[in-house]
C-alpha cells in the first residue's frame, strides 16, 4: 500500500477476481447478510452499485504503513483507474478506515465491526500479528483480505482451500522474511560460511511490521536455516541487556566461533489502558444496566472427549457448582445462573468466534475457559477490551503472566510453568550442575498444531536457567529408535544432564522406554547422563 502502482493492482484485482471469491465461504452455517449484494434496486427501480472496503491500519503516524499515508494513495488510485477506464463508472467504491492500533485484538474487533457495516473486502491489516488474527477469520466471514504486510514464514504457505490457515488472504507486497532468509543463505553459500549466531532485539523495527518484528524475522530465518543440514546456528536476544553488557555478551555467545547477523533497533512503545468489568465496584468503565439477580457464564472448551478437560467432563462439574452456590446457604442465594457453552476445538480461530458469539449476543458476564493456550491468548485479549473476566485452568505458558498490558481480566487457576523452571534451577544449583540439555516433544512444523505443551513448559525452564542451554525437540508421533539414538549422540557432545519432558501416560510408556533402550545400548545410563522426567505442575494456586 506504499505506492500508487500497487494500489491500482488492488483495484484491478477487485474487479476481476472478487466475484469468484465471494461464494467460497468456509463456514458450514452461513451468516445472514442482507447487504451482501453489490447492487440494490430502490422503490423507483433505480439500481445503485457500491463496493465497500474496510481499510484496517494504524492511525499512529510512526508506522511506515498508516492510515494518513494510505488513504490519499487509495483516492489517487481510484482516480487513475477510472481515468484509464479500467474500473467501471457505475460501481461506487467506498473506503471505511478503521484504526487497528497495529494490535491483534483491536484489528479483529475492527474487522468484526466493519463486517457488521457490510464491507465486501478488507484492505490490511499490515502488522503481522494483526494480519494473523484477522486472516484466520476472514474465510469464515466470506470476505477476502489483501495486505502488503504478512512478512513471516507462515504467510508464505499454501492458501488455496478452506483447510489452509490463511485462505482468502492475499499478499501483494514483493517482500517477505522468507526472501530475506534466502538472500542471507545465498551470501553464506557464496562465502562458504557454515556457522552463524543470530543476534536480535525482539521488538526492533516495530514501525515496519508491529510488535516483535525482528523476532518474527529471526523465526523465519531459523526455519530456513533448519532446512539446511550443513549450517550450525545459535541465537540470543539483546533486549534484556544494558549497553555495558554488550561486549561481555558478544565474547561469551559469539567469540571466535560464530559469524554474526545483527538486527537491532529502538523500540516503539505500544500501550493501551486496561478495561474493567461492569460488575466491579468503583469501576472506571462506562456504566451499563445489569440485572444483579442473573449471572451468565460462557464456557469455551474443546468438545473432543479425548481431551482431559473436554466439555463432556466440565459441564457436569459446573452444573453441580451452580446448584451449590445458588442454594439458600450458598454465596448467591436466589440468584439465577445461566450457563451456555461453545466448542473451542482447541483453536485460536474457533475459540475467538465462540467469544464473539457470546459478546455480540450479550450472553456471558464471565468466561470459563478456554483451556488450550492457543485459544486462551486471543480470547483473553478480547476479554480485556470488553471488560469480561476470564477464568481458566490452562494458560500456564510464561507469556500469560504479563497481564497488565495484554490480559488484564485473566485469572489462572493452575499456576505457571515458570514454577517448574525455578524448581529445576534450584535442583541444578543444589547438585552443582552447570550444563544441561533440554529435550522435548514438539509437533511437526507442517502439522498446524502449533507448539506442544512440552515446548511451553521447557520454555519456562530455558528462561529460568538464564543462559543458552542446548535444546532439541523430537516428534514422538514419528520418531523411531534410530532418531532417539542420533538425538542422544548430539546431546552427548554438549551436556551431561537431560530433562525429558512429557505430558501424558502414552508418552510415559513409549518415549522414555525408547530412550532407556538407547542409553543402555550406548553405555550412557550409568556413565554419561542424569535423566529426569518433568510432569505438569499440579499445585492449585490463584494467580
Amino acid at each position: 500500500m506504499g505506492s500508487n502502482h500497487i494500489t491500482e493492482l488492488f483495484l484491478i484485482w477487485i474487479l476481476f477476481l472478487f466475484p469468484s471469491i465471494v461464494n467460497s465461504s468456509c463456514r458450514e452455517v452461513k451468516l445472514p447478510r442482507d447487504c451482501q449484494a453489490l447492487c440494490i434496486k430502490n422503490h423507483q427501480n433505480f439500481v445503485t452499485c457500491e463496493l465497500r472496503a474496510a481499510v484496517l491500519l494504524p492511525a499512529d503516524t510512526r508506522f511506515d504503513i498508516a492510515l494518513h499515508k494510505v488513504m490519499p494513495v487509495l483516492d489517487m488510485a481510484v482516480y487513475n483507474v477510472r481515468a484509464e477506464k479500467i474500473f467501471p463508472s457505475w460501481l461506487q467504491l467506498t473506503f471505511l478506515p478503521q484504526d487497528d492500533h497495529c494490535d491483534a485484538t483491536y484489528a479483529q474487533i475492527a474487522a468484526v465491526d466493519s463486517y457488521a457495516k457490510c464491507v465486501h473486502l478488507f484492505l490490511g491489516p499490515a502488522c503481522d500479528y494483526s494480519v494473523a488474527s484477522v486472516g484466520r477469520v476472514v474465510k469464515f466471514l466470506n470476505t477476502p483480505l489483501i495486505t502488503t504486510g504478512a512478512f513471516t514464514f507462515d504467510f508464505t504457505e499454501k492458501k488455496t482451500s478452506c483447510p489452509d490457515e490463511y485462505f482468502m488472504t492475499t499478499r501483494v507486497g514483493s517482500l517477505a522474511f522468507r526472501g530475506i532468509s534466502d538472500v542471507f543463505l545465498s551470501v553464506m553459500d557464496w562465502n562458504k560460511w557454515k556457522k552463524v549466531q543470530l543476534v536480535y532485539e525482539p521488538n526492533g523495527q516495530t514501525n515496519f511490521a508491529g510488535r516483535h518484528t525482528c523476532q518474527l524475522m529471526m523465526k523465519s530465518m531459523v526455519q530456513s536455516i533448519k532446512a539446511r543440514q550443513d549450517i550450525t546456528f545459535g541465537n540470543f536476544d539483546v533486549e534484556s541487556m544494558g549497553s555495558d553488557d554488550y561486549r561481555e555478551s558478544l565474547k561469551t555467545n559469539i567469540g571466535n566461533y560464530y559469524g554474526v547477523l545483527l538486527d537491532t533497533a529502538l523500540t516503539v512503545p505500544m500501550t493501551r489502558e486496561p478495561f474493567r468489568h461492569g460488575l466491579v465496584t468503583n469501576s472506571t468503565a462506562p456504566s451499563k444496566i445489569i440485572d444483579h439477580r442473573i449471572v451468565k457464564l460462557g464456557i469455551i472448551a474443546p468438545a473432543d472427549p479425548h481431551h482431559e478437560q473436554s466439555l463432556l467432563k466440565i459441564l457436569p462439574a459446573v452444573a453441580l457448582a451452580v446448584n451449590a452456590v445458588s442454594l439458600a446457604k450458598g454465596p448467591l442465594p436466589g440468584w439465577t445462573i445461566i450457563v451456555d457453552y461453545r466448542d473451542s476445538k482447541c483453536s485460536s480461530t474457533h475459540g475467538s468466534l465462540a467469544a464473539f458469539d457470546f459478546h455480540i449476543n450479550k450472553t456471558a458476564d464471565a468466561f470459563l475457559g478456554p483451556i488450550c493456550d492457543y485459544a486462551i491468548a486471543p480470547v483473553a485479549r478480547y476479554a480485556g477490551v470488553w471488560g469480561i473476566p476470564i477464568l481458566t485452568t490452562g494458560g500456564q505458558a510464561d507469556a500469560f503472566r504479563h497481564k497488565g498490558e495484554h490480559y488484564p481480566t485473566l485469572t489462572r487457576m493452575m499456576g505457571s510453568h515458570r514454577l517448574v523452571g525455578e524448581a529445576l534451577r534450584h535442583i541444578l544449583q543444589g547438585f552443582g550442575w552447570t550444563t544441561a540439555a533440554l529435550i522435548y516433544h514438539n509437533h511437526a512444523m507442517e502439522s498446524s498444531k502449533g507448539h506442544s505443551e512440552c515446548h511451553f513448559t521447557l520454555s519456562a525452564v530455558f528462561s529460568a536457567l538464564n543462559k543458552t542451554s542446548v535444546h532439541k525437540s523430537f516428534n514422538q508421533e514419528t520418531n523411531n529408535l534410530n532418531d532417539y539414538r542420533n538425538l542422544l549422540e548430539f546431546v552427548s557432545q554438549s551436556a551431561r544432564s537431560i530433562y525429558l519432558q512429557h505430558v501424558n501416560s502414552l508418552e510415559i510408556a513409549i518415549v522414555p522406554d525408547n530412550f532407556y533402550h538407547v542409553l543402555v545400548f550406548k553405555g550412557m545410563l550409568r556413565k554419561e547422563f542424569t535423566q529426569m522426567e518433568v510432569d505438569q505442575p499440579i499445585k492449585l494456586t490463584l494467580k
